[in-house]
């Protein structure tokens, strides 16, 4: 057998058999580093170690510790763990739609709390009656913008008037100023707050999921110094295309930061990294075995928040799930809403039941949990009346659509030890 035949083969072997293969790849001319293979050059210094991910125990002042966190918590006795349905706050709606104002038609929360400087601060997607009109008519994505209100205690919210953007022949609304104008942010919104950033005009980070040239709908980085006025992160000049039955100003090929399809619900920062999480599709993603796949939950990264990788990780498939059809299975829908507690990230989902031949999908909403940044998994499961620790959490919570109403409600989550 030829020789690169020969070491081909061996180093199939090798990865099968779970071996170290640093020699082998030195022997081959290449050297492993971290996200990459390096051709070896002449008189650069030999190694034979290979860069991989590791769990490394490390000490913390505080940490956050949950019964169900069988990572943080390996070992345990007579420890029993019961998860509990959400149950609806009485007080909703927490975000009524108001006839003649941005949100008449949609005051969708896909969007982000934060708690700053002593209140609490919400961005949402808002949209009119025409704007929606013109989206399920005839298929033009324009008009859908991003909204803000505020709350003393996260359950009585206003919309204060911010006098930033013309609406209806004035500003008296709760539009928040971005540019481009033109960026409609149809799937939703993630916002970081970052006051260590030396320029204070970068303090606030926004991930916009828009439209955008050959990928449907991705995520925008954007900036802003108050939360009210954001400008792109990069060059950002809009086109006014249609691709298939959408007509929308989308994000020009060339100026995209993730250049494929992502319809994102998580944006957060862990060990010196950001990182957004959301739902793809083939032919944007495919399962491990190669076969293509309905939504799961994939996650980029970037240093800066400016230029994000071209590579991603297969971050979290629904227990059970196997290739089909989109919309026909039991997919993760914009997968995950992630809440970084420090030493654990914790997160929610939409559990999409699709139907085959069906348009139906109810969802409930999922929890999962990370102790990496990078792999997702939920902690425990219902199958009849019997938990099963490992496999799939679900909270019975029913998203509903009817018509033209969606508003903001809360749900309380109880889980305890």
């Amino acid at each position: 057998m030829p020789r690169g035949k020969k070491q081909a083969a061996a180093l199939l072997l090798a990865l099968l058999a779970g071996i170290a293969v640093g020699g082998f790849l030195q022997e081959s001319g290449f050297l492993m580093l971290p996200g990459r293979q390096t051709p070896a050059q002449p008189g650069l210094e030999a190694t034979t170690g290979i860069t991989v991910q590791t769990a490394v125990p490390q000490p913390v002042e505080e940490a956050t510790l949950f019964a169900f966190d069988n990572v943080s918590i390996p070992f345990h006795r007579n420890l029993y763990l019961s998860m509990h349905a959400g149950r609806k706050h009485p007080g909703n709606p927490l975000i009524s739609r108001d006839e003649g104002r941005p949100d008449e038609a949609r005051a969708q929360y896909l969007g982000t709390v934060l708690r700053h400087e002593g209140k609490f601060r919400m961005w949402y997607v808002a949209a009119d009656r025409e704007s929606f009109r013109a989206f399920s008519t005839q298929g033009v994505m324009t008009g859908w913008r991003v909204a803000y209100a505020e709350s003393e205690d996260g359950v009585h919210w206003t919309k204060p008037n911010l006098g930033l953007v013309e609406y209806a022949g004035n500003r008296d609304n709760n539009l928040v100023l971005v540019d481009p104008p033109e960026l409609s942010v149809i799937a939703g919104l993630t916002i970081l707050y970052e006051p260590e950033d030396p320029d204070p005009s970068r303090r606030f980070k926004m991930m916009a999921a828009a439209p955008a040239e050959r990928t449907k709908t991705t995520a925008v980085p954007l900036y802003s110094g108050d939360g009210l006025r954001w400008r792109p992160a990069r060059e950002t000049k809009l086109i006014r295309k249609r691709e298939g039955k959408w007509l929308a100003w989308r994000v020009p090929e060339e100026n995209l930061a993730i250049s494929e399809f992502l319809e994102h619900a998580g944006l957060y920062k862990w060990d010196g990294m950001y990182y957004v999480a959301g739902q793809q599709i083939s032919p944007w993603v495919w399962l491990w075995d190669g076969k293509p796949s309905g939504r799961v939950m994939s996650i980029f990264r970037s240093s800066d928040f400016v230029e994000w990788s071209d590579t991603k990780s297969l971050s979290f498939v629904r227990y059970g799930y196997r290739s089909m059809p989109t919309n026909a299975g039991e997919e993760s829908h914009e997968p995950a809403s992630v809440w970084n507690r420090g030493n654990v990230l914790l997160g929610t989902y939409g559990q999409f039941h699709g139907v085959p031949g069906s348009p139906a999908h109810p969802m409930d909403l999922g929890l999962l949990i990370s102790n990496d940044g990078i792999h997702f998994r939920e902690p425990v499961s219902w199958q009849g009346k019997q938990r099963v620790p490992g496999l799939s959490s679900g909270f019975k919570i029913r998203v509903k659509f009817e018509g033209e109403r969606q508003e903001i409600r809360l749900y309380a989550l109880y889980v305890g030890g």
